[in-house]
């Protein structure tokens, strides 16, 4: 079987760069990496699908093409959406749509054939799976990592503050893609009881 893991967000590399150095990195990445070299010892082949920044603060980022060493069936896979430099997770929505979606339906046409299965980590990666799915029938899974809802709790949001905190977060887009990706995956992967009946059945959700 052939898998594919999106997340526009987050910029693997084979030396696990900046882990702790960056807000849009961390914990997610090293979820991410561990199960799917898990999935390929089981003998599928694997993509991880990431966004490409060509900026020199950022040169790990670079390449098209990378792999862990010793890992077989695990490609890391970096395709263009937007801007060359590094931007911020807030700020990657509207080029996941115009860019990074159309990239990853060219780059697997081009190769010969999609993916089987898609995974989609975070909000703006089950985005897309969504919109591939539209697109290609590819059905996909859904691991949220974090839901905008409860980060929207505990930056303590009110009327009078929410056009702020909104245009800091872009909740707007980050709520929304989270309830399609919840609604239009096969399966909806989570960590704990608590995130599956607490945060899953947040009244803004």
């Amino acid at each position: 079987m052939h898998i594919g893991f999106l997340n526009p967000q987050g910029n693997f590399d084979s030396a696990n760069s900046h882990i702790t150095k960056h807000p849009d990195f961390g914990g997610q990445l090293v979820y991410v990496k561990q199960v799917a070299i898990a999935i390929a010892q089981m003998g599928h082949k694997v993509d991880i699908i990431t966004r490409q920044i060509i900026d020199p603060e950022w040169p790990e980022f670079a390449e098209t093409f990378e792999t862990y060493p010793g890992v077989d069936n695990v490609r890391i896979i970096r395709l263009p959406a937007g801007p060359k430099e590094f931007l911020p997770k807030e700020l990657l929505w509207p080029h996941l749509v115009a860019d990074w979606i159309p990239n990853i339906l060219k780059f697997y046409q081009e190769e010969g054939g999609l993916p089987d299965a898609m995974t989609a980590h975070y909000a703006d990666g089950g985005l897309c799976g969504v919109l591939i799915q539209e697109e290609t029938g590819i059905p996909f899974t859904f691991t949220a990592h974090s839901l905008g809802a409860q980060k929207i709790d505990k930056l303590e949001a009110t009327p009078e503050n929410l056009t702020e905190i909104d245009e800091q977060f872009n909740f707007r887009y980050r709520i929304l893609a989270e309830r399609l990706s919840m609604n239009r995956s096969a399966i909806n992967i989570t960590s704990t009881r608590q995130e599956r009946f607490e945060q899953y059945s947040h009244r803004v959700l």
